[in-house]
């Protein structure tokens, strides 16, 4: 018994060894203060219904199929193969307007730029797992939306000029746990390959009254990549009633084409051949997020589960580039502090996320009930006062979610999820599926 435990001991050790191996950070990249970042957006809430009927809090329940995400130490708890899929749509109340106003013009002119995003339906996860070796080690194959927003941007002088944002992240992924110490432990990685398509163009025109000179000014986003995620994971259950997780995601940087062109025109072409062309390739960091939680049952039949999430946001910033600034008629800036770095900031954040599962039984048959509520603090990118951009790069806002949901078991093989999550200006309903077998 007690070569037994070493040798469980010395298998742990080697995991651990390896899991931090893996997670030792690279180097970190940047966006721009162009538009199509101002209202760049990430939803980090773990895959299935059945999470997001309870405030997005899972990393210490993580006991199906969709856990190969939101903490992949879970897998090692399925006895049987399960397969996961999820759907959901998202609804966005209105269209973002904000005021701008540029110091130091002639007109000292206010504008107002609007972004709206495009409601959408997606499939946002799907994932197959199974226990090998005589249920010594579990294994789990996913795809993961782990980004997509569509929107349109219009910029109003007077003329309403637009442009248009794409930006989707899909992940194709592999998760394997293992349990310990008589499965009151878990531990569990993943690694997965990241693909960006990211899609971005916006034309600005400026008229310069009875002279016929027509300022223009053009910039183009585009550009696939592909990198590898990373993610970590613990489970401890020292009792039945209480479950204690940590997951760490360690998400990838991505490279883009940035193009930008300006000149002044006079009947279509630009005066004396004269242009203004930036070519960059842009490094792109998706924020590494670490959740720890722990859910208690009071009873057998009641669920109550809380999570504290960190979202590092900030490494969005990390080599900030500058990519735009209002220019007057020589096409230099009109204020120097546009173009510097120090001026724009995107804070990280904690997420708090508490929930509830009730489990009523109807002739056999269970029915969940559950709900939820977390506090997402705002993180969009935020310019100071000294520049040409602070009421357009405000921040955003800081919103409370609701939500709710239920679920069954039918046939002691499928289990069925709906679930609701609804806040200021944005809402998403999720349908889930898990067959078991």
């Amino acid at each position: 018994m007690e070569g037994f435990k070493k040798q469980q001991l010395i298998k742990l050790l080697l995991m651990v060894a390896v899991l931090i191996a893996m997670a030792i950070p690279a180097d970190l990249f940047a966006i721009t203060n162009s538009f199509e970042w101002g209202f760049t957006d990430f939803n980090f809430s773990p895959p299935g219904a059945r999470a997001s009927g309870m405030g997005g809090a899972f990393v210490a329940l993580a006991d199906d199929a969709t856990c190969a995400v939101s903490n992949p130490a879970g897998l090692a708890q399925l006895p049987r193969t399960q397969i996961a899929v999820e759907g959901s749509y998202r609804h966005y109340d209105d269209t973002h307007e904000t005021k701008n106003w540029y110091p130091g013009t002639a007109s000292e002119s206010t504008s107002s730029t609007e972004t709206a995003v495009k409601n959408n339906t997606r499939l946002s996860f799907a994932s197959f797992s199974t226990p090998l070796f005589n249920n010594s080690v579990n294994v789990s194959l996913f795809y993961d939306k782990l980004a997509y927003s569509n929107s349109d941007i219009s910029y109003n002088t007077g003329r309403r000029q637009t442009g248009y944002n794409k930006v989707s992240i899909d992940e194709y992924g592999i998760g394997v746990a293992k349990g310990f110490f008589e499965d009151k432990l878990f531990l569990g990685a993943g690694l997965s390959e990241a693909n960006l398509d990211l899609k971005s163009s916006f034309v600005f025109k400026e008229y310069t009254g009875s002279t016929g000179m027509v300022f223009t000014d053009s910039q183009d986003s585009f550009g696939s990549s592909t990198k590898m995620a990373y993610r970590i994971g613990l489970l401890f259950v020292p009792w039945d009633f209480l479950r204690v997780g940590l997951n760490y995601s360690r998400m990838p940087s991505f490279n883009y084409q940035l193009e930008s062109a300006s000149c002044m025109t006079k009947g279509g072409n630009c005066y004396n051949n004269e242009t203004i062309l930036i070519k960059r390739t842009m490094d792109y960091k998706i924020p590494d997020t670490f959740s720890a939680g722990a859910a208690v049952k009071p009873t057998k039949d009641w669920t109550i589960i809380t999570e504290a999430k960190y979202v590092k946001y900030s490494d969005l910033l990390d080599g900030f580039a500058i990519a735009q600034c209002i220019v007057n008629s020589s096409g230099k800036c009109v204020n120097p502090e546009d173009l510097n770095g120090g001026n724009y900031k995107i804070p990280d954040v904690w997420e708090f996320h508490l929930g509830t599962e009730y489990i009523l039984r109807v002739d056999e048959t269970p029915i969940a009930l559950r709900t939820g509520t977390y506090y997402e603090p705002k993180h969009s990118l935020y310019a100071n006062d000294k520049t040409s951009y602070y009421n357009l790069y405000n921040g955003g806002k800081d919103i409370w979610h609701w939500t709710g949901g239920v679920g069954t078991v039918l046939y002691k093989h499928w289990q069925i999820d709906a679930a609701v999550d609804l806040a200021k200006d944005k809402d998403k309903v999720t349908l889930s599926m898990v067959y078991q077998f």
